[in-house]
């Protein structure tokens, strides 16, 4: 395994004594995640403090242990050779952060938005290591802490780096943004998520705008031309110097145009305009969110230089994973039925999405959503769950399960054609549906991850 840091950087880079000879392979802040020649980051938490923890790092195979000063215990069967002190653990973990992407000369990518983030993140990041060494954010490390975390571990050899930044209030985008330093600065969506924080959608807009202020060297933005919110991310873009300012989306006029999105059993074919280059391609990914997110990724590798064409075919490897999408089909004694599992997070606009892709399922079958509520949205939060029974009604749905207090304003406004059932939970909800499931139903299950749907997700394939 190529080494990922020697000691004499780490050192080096954190102004500390030399005092020992090791190398690393990885860094980690969990002692119970730890590689074997990891370097172990003692943080500090409101609830764990990493220094409890030093002695089953180094048990777990840690090369060094990164601890503060006022640690109260010594180590004597490791030896202080492998603990580098510093005064502040977490400002380590920065510093080496800055270190591993000033040592780099590669193409890094920037993503924020309100939802589909983190499927852009993980589908940019497939689609570019096909073609050259690529390094991205795991999982959705991608606050303060997993910011620096991720960059920790890029690689001294990455070609293409991609990092993901989230937020919960104002003023955490920017610092992390400039901590990456980003070539190309992507913004997925802007919507309601997090509202509680904020005053309005366009405050949020504004937060998610601030991704722009860490460009560097050739400085490009990608915004999504069909959000309310366009002029004000194009005007931040200009303010951060941003060099070139590109658009996808469905609108006219976009550089990187959806134009037809066609679902079937199996996935979504889609018809994009490239730049004025028409391309076709497929996905094992239903719905127009999927295909937006599938055509931001294509423009950002047309930005960074990279092959599209080839990025496109190798869409089609890219499958839903559970809690974003996963169809799945459930066997039990009676037949079987399908679940559509969106049970990781949710806001209006991703709730909206759901609720459409399942419009275009077969009327034949009984078509049944099962919501829980979506959270965060503030004062905001009884209007934009009633919003929801609109495009219900449109979808022409059989029954909607709803689970939770925001949802319960909701289902007490569905239109009388619309069957429905409210709980006041997922764990009732979830004993509700076991007895109400029949051989062809198809089920799409979605709430805020604090709603805690993935339960109803297990319950049904426990059957």
């Amino acid at each position: 395994m190529t080494v990922l840091w020697k000691s004499e950087e780490i050192y080096d880079t954190l102004n500390t004594p030399n005092i020992g000879n090791w190398t690393a392979n990885g860094v980690s802040i969990n002692s119970r995640k730890i590689n074997p020649n990891d370097i172990f980051v003692a943080l500090k938490g409101p609830r764990f403090d990493g220094h409890n923890f030093i002695s089953d790092a180094f048990r777990a195979g840690a090369s060094a242990c990164i601890v503060e000063k006022n640690i109260d215990t010594v180590l004597d069967n490791h030896g202080n050779n492998k603990l580098v002190v510093v005064q502040n653990t977490k400002n380590a973990l920065t510093a080496i952060a800055k270190k591993a992407r000033d040592r780099v000369n590669s193409q890094i990518i920037a993503i924020t938005g309100s939802v589909g983030k983190t499927t852009t993140k993980d589908i940019l990041k497939y689609v570019l290591s096909r073609q050259n060494p690529t390094h991205a954010t795991y999982g959705n490390y991608n606050n303060h802490i997993g910011v620096p975390l991720s960059l920790a571990r890029m690689p001294e050899d990455t070609y293409y780096g991609v990092f993901e930044i989230g937020m919960n209030k104002k003023g955490e985008i920017a610092p992390l943004s400039c901590l990456i330093k980003p070539n190309i600065a992507l913004v997925t969506s802007v919507d309601a998520a997090h509202l509680g924080a904020f005053s309005s959608v366009s405050e949020i807009a504004l937060e998610k705008a601030n991704i722009f202020e860490g460009l560097q060297k050739n400085k490009k933005a990608i915004i999504p031309a069909d959000s309310h919110y366009y002029t004000e991310l194009s005007q931040n873009a200009q303010i951060f110097g941003a060099q070139s300012i590109l658009s996808f989306g469905t609108r006219e006029g976009s550089d990187y145009r959806l134009l037809d999105t066609v679902l079937d059993h199996f996935g979504s074919k889609i018809t994009a305009n490239i730049r004025g280059k028409l391309i076709n391609y497929k996905l094992k990914l239903r719905g127009q969110h999927m295909a937006l997110n599938s055509l931001a990724v294509l423009a950002a590798v047309d930005l960074i230089g990279a092959n599209v064409e080839q990025a496109a075919k190798d869409l089609l490897d890219i499958l839903p994973t559970p809690g974003r999408g996963w169809k799945s089909i459930i066997k039990y004694k009676q037949g079987s039925f399908s679940i559509i599992d969106e049970s990781y997070n949710a806001s209006p606009i991703s709730m909206l999405a759901m609720i459409n892709t399942m419009a275009l399922e077969p009327i034949e079958n009984r078509k049944i959503l099962v919501l829980g509520d979506m959270l965060e949205l503030g004062k905001s939060s009884r209007r934009l769950h009633e919003e929801l029974a609109v495009p219900i009604k449109k979808a022409r749905v059989h029954y909607v399960f709803t689970a939770g207090q925001n949802m319960k304003y909701l289902n007490s406004i569905l239109p009388p054609n619309v069957k429905k059932t409210h709980a006041s939970d997922s764990a009732a909800l979830a004993t509700a549906l076991k007895n109400f499931v029949k051989p062809g139903d198809i089920l799409a299950i979605k709430g805020s991850a604090g709603s805690k749907m993935s339960c109803v997700v297990d319950a049904l394939k426990d059957l």
